[in-house]
């Protein structure tokens, strides 16, 4: 089974779809999932990949396993920037989700199904009391 098919099904059943707030926002390149523990995720599904777009104050619980790529992106207006010698933005769609915006965020690039997993599964548990 893709990595894609393997995600979506592990969002269907432990997270819950957000909707963007703005118009013009309509999910195509990418998806916002929710955990029980209010942590939000946007989704790029690919072939052989996808990516995960995570605001950066909530990737603290998760660690990131060995051979994941990761880009730090800090707010530009209602975008997000690169830091350091990543130049590229991000996907323009988070903009219709108010959870990202102004937020510092990570996009992770995973390829492996078992640490696609290992990362929302640590996105979705809850904080200690």
């Amino acid at each position: 089974m893709s990595i894609s098919k393997i995600v979506r099904a592990r969002l269907e059943s432990s997270y819950h779809r957000v909707q963007p707030k703005l118009a013009g926002t309509r999910g195509v390149h990418l998806e916002v999932w929710e955990s029980a523990a209010d942590r939000y995720v946007g989704v790029e599904f690919g072939t052989n990949s996808v990516g995960f777009w995570i605001k950066k104050m909530n990737l603290f619980q998760v660690d990131i396993p060995e051979g994941v790529e990761r880009r730090e992106k800090e707010p530009k207006g209602r975008g997000w920037i690169g830091v350091g010698e990543d130049n590229k933005g991000c996907n323009s769609n988070l903009s219709g989700y108010p959870e990202f915006v102004g937020s510092k965020i990570s996009h992770l690039l995973v390829r492996d199904p078992d640490h696609a997993l290992q990362i929302l599964d640590a996105l979705g548990a809850r904080k200690a009391a």
